[in-house]
């Protein structure tokens, strides 16, 4: 494989590594460990994913009319060329793009929130393309999932509270329990 640069840099050292474990022997002064990237200068900022569409005028509407975001700006200008829109609420970001090379349809990306139960509200309210109902997880945490006109689907979640407790509950009562893995689940017979 090829860097920019045009130097091949070789790889193989990082096949076969698995397992939720650094590989034996990785001490903290050898390259990819917190301390020796301490003294690098640069550091990572935010992340924005790609979601591909197949037409970015529509999605972006459907982002700003149903999702709540706002459009930060489109390229290329120029007709007939494939859209890149950005497209941004709160501080989350995404890119919404028609170029093929921005990978495949059917993306998926994680928000977390800080009201699950409001944003559910205000997306059904407004037409979002619910894949579950709110799913209160075992730990408090709570989530549900959209899916936007191409099959993408965003999760958004928030986190339950450092202590284990339960977020503060909104007034109504939800089922915990997944039920989309319920659906994906083998009957017993």
């Amino acid at each position: 494989m090829q860097s920019e640069s045009g130097i091949e840099r070789d790889l193989s050292r990082f096949e076969g590594e698995g397992g939720p474990s650094a590989p034996s022997g990785l001490s903290s002064s050898q390259p990819g460990t917190e301390r020796a990237r301490d003294v690098w200068p640069a550091k990572l900022v935010v992340s924005v994913p790609i979601l591909r569409v197949k037409n970015a005028r529509a999605s972006t509407r459907y982002f700003l009319e149903v999702l709540g975001f706002r459009k930060d700006w489109e390229d290329p200008l120029e007709p007939g060329t494939p859209l890149l829109v950005s497209v941004s609420r709160d501080g989350v970001t995404f890119y919404l793009s028609e170029r093929r090379e921005d990978g495949p349809l059917g993306g998926r990306a994680n928000v977390h929130v800080t009201d699950a139960r409001a944003l559910f509200e205000e997306l059904q309210h407004h037409g979002a393309k619910m894949m579950s109902p709110l799913d209160v997880q075992s730990d408090g945490s709570i989530e549900f999932m959209v899916r936007d006109l191409d099959g993408n689907v965003i999760r958004f979640d928030q986190i339950a509270s450092v202590t284990g407790a339960p977020p503060k509950p909104s007034g109504r009562s939800y089922r915990g329990g997944s039920p989309l893995l319920a659906r994906h689940r083998p009957r017993r017979s």
